[in-house]
């Protein structure tokens, strides 16, 4: 990798160091090497595949987002994504091209044998759907946690100028309309309940908002601040508005008649 990995290419170098031990008993070094010549014997993970020039970075215009390249040629390996996250599933691509297979937790198969040469390969590979969503990956695969919802937006409840913390992607009414920030002066911001209170989150259940959708100024500062997140996090794609959890919606008339 080259110097000062980003988290997904040091996540790849990491697991093929891994399984490759797994599968022949050799392990692997990790080194970092500044862009240039990348010696025989040597996998180039990452930004380093394309600086020393293993993979034109050209060939990986057409397969953005999270799509990769893998290629083995003249005794030296090169593995490299669009993007970061694309490295990580490029890495395991080539581990499965090596007969590794991934199930779930505690079944996946992984071949034993003394000796492992891998011969001249080209692989590319482009997921199929732009927008993946995995719930508990951890849960799925334990090894992989940081692949989890890499190009949705981040945020949480609070005020503005707090926003920068990883937290929910989804419900995200409870950031577009903090309840911390206009609960108090703006009740009628809020879900109108069938007994004429107005919806307030419960210490247990912080997503659990619903907002009025018909206040003019809900709408202006839910635009404002959606547009605010988007700025603030110019390498994610996807961005979500949706409701909290439950069914309290608001009862107020002009909701009822939309």
């Amino acid at each position: 990798t080259v110097p000062i990995p980003d988290r997904y290419e040091r996540l790849a170098a990491h697991e093929l160091v891994a399984y490759v031990e797994r599968i022949s008993g050799c392990r692997l070094g990790l080194v970092e090497l500044a862009a240039g010549a990348v010696p025989p014997g040597v996998i180039a993970v990452g930004r380093l595949a394309v600086e020393a020039g293993l993979i034109p970075a050209g060939e990986l215009v057409p397969l953005a987002r999270d799509g990769y390249v893998v290629r083995v040629a003249d005794g030296r390996g090169a593995i490299c994504g669009f993007r970061d996250v694309g490295t990580a599933y490029g890495a395991y691509r080539f581990l499965e091209h090596l007969g590794v297979s991934f199930f779930a937790p505690d079944c996946e198969v992984v071949p034993r044998q003394d000796s492992l040469l891998v011969a001249d390969c080209a692989l590319h590979g482009k997921p199929f759907f732009d927008y993946r969503v995995f719930y508990k990956l951890e849960e799925l695969f334990d090894r992989r946690p940081s692949l989890k919802l890499g190009n949705t937006m981040e945020g949480e409840m609070g005020d503005p100028s707090e926003i920068g913390e990883p937290g929910y992607w989804d419900h995200s009414a409870s950031f577009l309309v903090p309840y911390e920030t206009y609960g108090k002066t703006h009740p009628e911001y809020y879900a109108l309940m069938k007994d004429g209170t107005r919806l307030h989150p419960l210490p247990n259940k912080p997503f659990h908002i619903h907002l009025c959708l018909t206040h003019p100024d809900v709408r202006r500062i839910s635009i404002e601040r959606m547009l605010m997140l988007i700025g603030r996090q110019k390498e994610r794609t996807f961005f979500t508005v949706s409701p909290g959890d439950g069914y309290d919606w608001c009862q107020c008339e002009r909701c009822q008649a939309l």
